[in-house]
């Protein structure tokens, strides 16, 4: 099993509520506003579309739903050594005090960053690497 079953597994049995899926609406309508997903994000969207606002793990990790992702619409671009990027979010840690975004770079494939801590190159790493040792998300 991927990261994503597994993580999503894992909040289940710990009874952190999860969203039902993301409709077709709810990631055409996200898709649309920026401008594409990519697809391993869309596929945890249609398992589980995000938690409830203002639900968390244990470890204080929120992923957000379609609609908050929309509704907070949290881009920020900055440049670094490999080139200039637009990040868009889609959860946070310690409420607020991490952002987790998708980073998108002109010609490149999407990276999932955590704010100053972390860069993965897919969903699958990301959500690895916070299943192998939480505290790679700021988190305790």
């Amino acid at each position: 099993m991927d990261a994503v079953g597994r993580l999503i597994e894992r909040w289940r049995r710990e009874g952190v509520a999860l969203n039902p899926p993301a409709s077709d609406e709810q990631i055409s309508a996200l898709s649309s506003a920026l401008g594409g997903i990519p697809e391993d994000l869309e596929r945890f969207l249609r398992l589980a579309n995000g938690m409830p606002d203002g639900v968390c793990d244990a470890h204080l990790v929120a992923i957000w739903s379609s609609d908050e992702i929309l509704h907070e619409h949290q881009q920020e671009s900055g440049s670094d050594d490999v080139g200039p990027y637009i990040d868009w979010v889609f959860g946070d840690v310690l409420i607020d005090s991490q952002l987790l975004a998708v980073r998108l770079r002109s010609g490149r494939p999407a990276t999932y960053v955590v704010e100053g801590c972390f860069e993965a190159p897919s969903l699958d790493a990301f959500l690895r690497a916070y299943l192998n040792d939480p505290s790679v998300f700021g988190a305790h």
